[in-house]
């Protein structure tokens, strides 16, 4: 797999200061179910994000980072594939750009991914998904952040 996207449209900057309508209130509901609510990190010092959650103590929460803290975009994250990052894997594109599933350990069995997606060579954007205690278990948290950030990436594309 490529770290590089040669042939990705560069998305806009535009999200960096509204991270929160990388996602429209219909596929919040589709993910976490009604009455999911977003709460923007517009001080965060790795880059601006936004996370959603329900206040029903099931657990389920998306959160998404536009990272600034670097220029190296996806090649950032494999350069510490195997140092920082224990787990790490490969995972289809999306929409057409390069993505990956990482973190200090496997955290999957606890209902907890991150999926990375190489937006640019320099930016990604990077999707967190941590399922409800009754889906732990029966549903594949990277798959889940992967749908997400499928959805990201379709809304940035159409919003450009």
């Amino acid at each position: 797999m490529s770290t590089r996207c040669e042939s990705c449209a560069a998305i806009s900057t535009h999200y960096q200061t509204a991270p929160c309508s990388l996602l429209t209130d219909e596929q919040v509901t589709r993910f976490l179910g009604e009455g999911a609510h977003s709460k923007p990190t517009l001080d965060n010092p790795v880059g601006d994000g936004c996370s959603w959650s329900k206040r029903d103590g099931s657990g389920a929460r998306i959160g998404l980072e536009l990272p600034t803290i670097t220029d190296d975009g996806l090649a950032a994250i494999y350069r510490q594939r195997g140092k920082a990052y224990k787990f790490f894997e490969e995972m289809p594109d999306v929409e057409g750009y390069p993505a990956v599933t990482y973190g200090p350990r496997d955290e999957r069995e606890q209902g907890y991914c991150a999926v990375a997606v190489g937006t640019s060579d320099k930016r990604t954007v990077q999707i967190f998904s941590r399922l409800s205690e009754w889906n732990r278990g029966k549903k594949d948290p990277c798959q889940a952040a992967h749908d997400t950030a499928v959805e990201v990436v379709k809304n940035v594309k159409g919003g450009q």
